[in-house]
């Protein structure tokens, strides 16, 4: 059996790098919780004779690509919410604020919930940023092996 030490710092090993290629995201994240980051092409009146669709910020869709990047989008983040009994954007939020390291691969199959029902369903991508659980998911990504990495530490 792997000694506790062991498994954080498996648990370190396999999340850090993932978690590095979302950091330059933070400060635009930051600046665009609560904020629009989609339209709707409509000009001329479009809107009345076609159909609309959206229009996505380009640090949005660059965002969205970088996750998928990461390999940790996990179709089966079901079962993170029905297992913490998540139901609202408010409990997602405090799992996140919750979150230990041994909780690393809640944080992101929450995020993943936005970015694969996003492929379908476009708007989820802009919730997550609007609702602050992409931010929130990622700086207690980074406190947390902050915190726990030892190779850091002298």
């Amino acid at each position: 059996m792997e000694s506790s030490k062991e498994g954080i710092t498996r648990i370190i090993e396999s999340n850090k790098s993932a978690m590095e290629m979302l950091l330059p995201y933070v400060d635009w994240l930051g600046k665009n919780v609560q904020l629009q980051v989609m339209s709707t092409y409509g000009d001329d009146g479009v809107a009345e004779n076609s159909v609309v669709f959206p229009v996505y910020d380009s640090n949005l869709m660059s965002f969205v690509r970088t996750c998928n990047k990461t390999g940790k989008m996990d179709r089966n983040y079901v079962y993170t919410f029905s297992r913490n009994r998540i139901r609202t954007v408010q409990d997602e939020l405090k799992l996140i604020q919750n979150a230990q390291i041994t909780n690393i691969n809640d944080l992101w199959n929450i995020i993943a919930k936005y970015i694969i029902k996003g492929n379908t369903k476009g708007i989820m991508w802009a919730e997550g940023v609007t609702n602050g659980v992409y931010l929130q998911a990622i700086l207690k990504m980074r406190d947390l092996i902050s915190f726990w990495d030892t190779s850091n530490k002298k």
